[in-house]
């Protein structure tokens, strides 16, 4: 069995080192002089600590709900500047939704509420993965947060993205990576971000086992960056996500991918105990959630292989958006 227990202290320690003395978190180590609690710090401490199984409780979690309330600028939008706003907002609306605080986003509501949804998807920047995951996905999220979006709405946005899946890859709409203007893993990892809107509204996902064999022959023929199983970027959760839930719906490959997931988790959590605390991964609070989400993701997939006093809980099981 793999002990998470060493990474999970050291997670918990990461995050305090990100408290501000007035409380709220910043999202990146070392601190700067001056440096007040920001949207990603507040938001990732807030998803990590539900994910670990360690939230707020009483006057603690009224800390962590009135500053991050207090981060939302006029007609409910968040912004900072890694970010597109759309993808901050959603980010933020979801860790409120943790903690069970009012969500709201009139600007968004006033202006997507009421587009044509199938035109709006394909006017995306697919190809280039120029930020049509993280706009398309947010949109989404967005209205499903502040409970905005219309049976109409959703049923449009759903059925677009089954229609124009990809039928060979599974990744994308037909055609985006065959543009090669970027790497498949790059339209892998924007495409989960509709798969996680998907599977809020309990559908099934297109193309389920063309996912499973795209996401086998990246890992197989290690097709993904130097940083893939690093916790140093979010294609870790992007992969095991997409490969685990497409095979659960499929029964695809099924021993294959869990013998698969069951190596990738042996050598990930290897190397997070190992990791120091100066790496990027726990000096950057948005990657470490992406981290904690990919560990929680791997116990859920492999039942019994990963140990944690607590289980650790996906945040997307209970609302889209990391």
């Amino acid at each position: 069995m793999i002990n998470l227990t060493p990474v999970l202290e050291k997670i918990l320690l990461s995050v305090e080192m990100h408290r501000c003395e007035e409380g709220g978190y910043v999202r990146f180590l070392p601190r700067k002089e001056g440096a007040v609690p920001d949207e990603y710090g507040c938001a990732d401490a807030v998803n990590i600590l539900y994910t670990i199984n360690e939230m707020p409780q009483g006057a603690d979690r009224e800390a962590h709900l009135r500053v991050l309330s207090g981060l939302q600028k006029e007609h409910g939008l968040f912004s900072e500047d890694t970010h597109h706003p759309f993808h901050c907002t959603a980010h933020c609306l979801a860790a409120l939704e943790l903690l069970d605080g009012k969500r709201s986003c009139p600007s968004v509501t006033e202006e997507y509420g009421d587009i044509d949804v199938d035109k709006w998807l394909a006017s995306l920047n697919w190809e280039t993965c120029g930020g049509s995951g993280h706009i398309g996905a947010g949109v989404f999220s967005i209205l499903y947060l502040t409970e905005t979006m219309t049976d109409s709405w959703q049923e449009h946005f759903l059925d677009w993205l089954d229609r124009n899946a990809d039928p060979v890859i599974g990744f994308g709409p037909v055609g985006a990576a065959a543009a090669e203007k970027a790497p498949l893993w790059l339209h892998m990892g924007d495409w989960f971000h509709f798969l996680f809107c998907i599977h809020a509204a309990r559908r099934r996902l297109p193309q389920p086992e063309k996912l499973v064999d795209s996401c086998i022959e990246l890992y197989r023929r290690e097709l993904m960056p130097e940083s893939f199983g690093r916790g140093q970027r979010f294609l870790d959760i992007d992969w095991a996500f997409t490969l685990n839930r497409a095979v659960l719906q499929s029964g695809y490959r099924f021993e294959e991918s869990k013998a698969i997931l069951l190596e990738f988790a042996e050598k990930y959590v290897a190397y997070l105990t190992a990791s120091p605390l100066d790496e990027i991964q726990w000096q950057d609070m948005h990657l470490m959630f992406g981290a904690v989400c990919a560990l929680a993701e791997l116990q859920l997939a492999l039942p019994g292989e990963l140990y944690s006093k607590k289980a650790l809980r996906q945040v997307l099981d209970r609302r889209p958006f990391i």
